[in-house]
């Protein structure tokens, strides 16, 4: 499953949530467990329906909910918590009757849900980054771009890019990630500017905080992209496989 960045931005109903992956088996999509939510209305929100009781709308209820996200795979069965905001909005039926249901916008997940699913054979120091990073996603994006940060200097030092270098005087110096990506841009150059335009949003997380949703997704996009380029290098797989089709002009190949 590619990165989706719709599942990090949606609200959902009770009998509707968006598919996101259950964080034990990974393979399974978490499904509402409709008795298990709980809601109450927000104290500020009591207080303006009931001064306002005579104009007040349904639309204007505001709430605080938790329920149950179970994995719908059998074996799994896997249990996440998710809580956040509740508000109620204006839909019609068929009929055009009014209705206004509930409406749920995450705040948190407890396990997080993976942003992705990744290679197997991607580190376990990554993979931890990652889950801390979905964590964060809904509530800290700039502290989430930090964690996206740590992966790029993780995913250099799997790839056996120097972390220090000796100085003039021939002193050993650590090396900063920008020269850390410069040097692997001579390897590979596009997958480098990738991770070189990650680290940039990572400084603005860090140093200058106010990081927006989308360019956090921005970011998590492009990682996604690195890794899966490097563990599983489809690119490359894929370029392979065209041009033996085009060789045997789409007949099967023999074996």
């Amino acid at each position: 499953m590619a990165f989706d960045r719709s599942l990090w931005t949606t609200t959902f109903y009770q009998d509707a949530a968006p598919p996101w992956l259950c964080p034990r088996c990974t393979s399974g999509i978490l499904k509402p467990d409709p008795e298990s939510f709980r809601e109450e209305q927000t104290a500020q929100s009591r207080i303006d329906e009931e001064m306002n009781s005579e104009i007040w709308e349904p639309d204007w209820y505001q709430g605080r909910f938790s329920c149950h996200l179970i994995c719908n795979q059998y074996i799994c069965r896997e249990s996440v918590i998710v809580g956040g905001n509740v508000t109620r909005e204006l839909r019609r039926d068929e009929s055009g009757d009014e209705y206004y249901p509930h409406v749920y916008d995450p705040y948190f997940f407890y396990p997080a849900t993976p942003l992705f699913r990744w290679p197997r054979s991607l580190p376990e120091s990554i993979q931890q980054e990652l889950i801390y990073c979905s964590s964060l996603i809904w509530n800290d994006p700039s502290s989430c771009a930090n964690r996206i940060r740590t992966c790029v200097e993780l995913l250099l030092t799997h790839l056996k890019i120097p972390r220090s270098q000796r100085s003039k005087k021939g002193d050993l110096v650590p090396l900063r990630l920008h020269r850390r990506i410069e040097l692997f841009m001579f390897k590979q150059p596009e997958l480098g500017e990738s991770l070189m335009a990650i680290k940039w949003l990572g400084n603005i997380g860090s140093h200058e905080g106010g990081l927006t949703k989308t360019a956090l997704l921005d970011g998590i996009e492009l990682l996604e992209h690195v890794i899966i380029e490097i563990f599983e290098q489809r690119t490359k797989r894929l370029t392979k496989l065209r041009k033996e089709m085009v060789k045997r002009k789409g007949r099967p190949k023999h074996t």
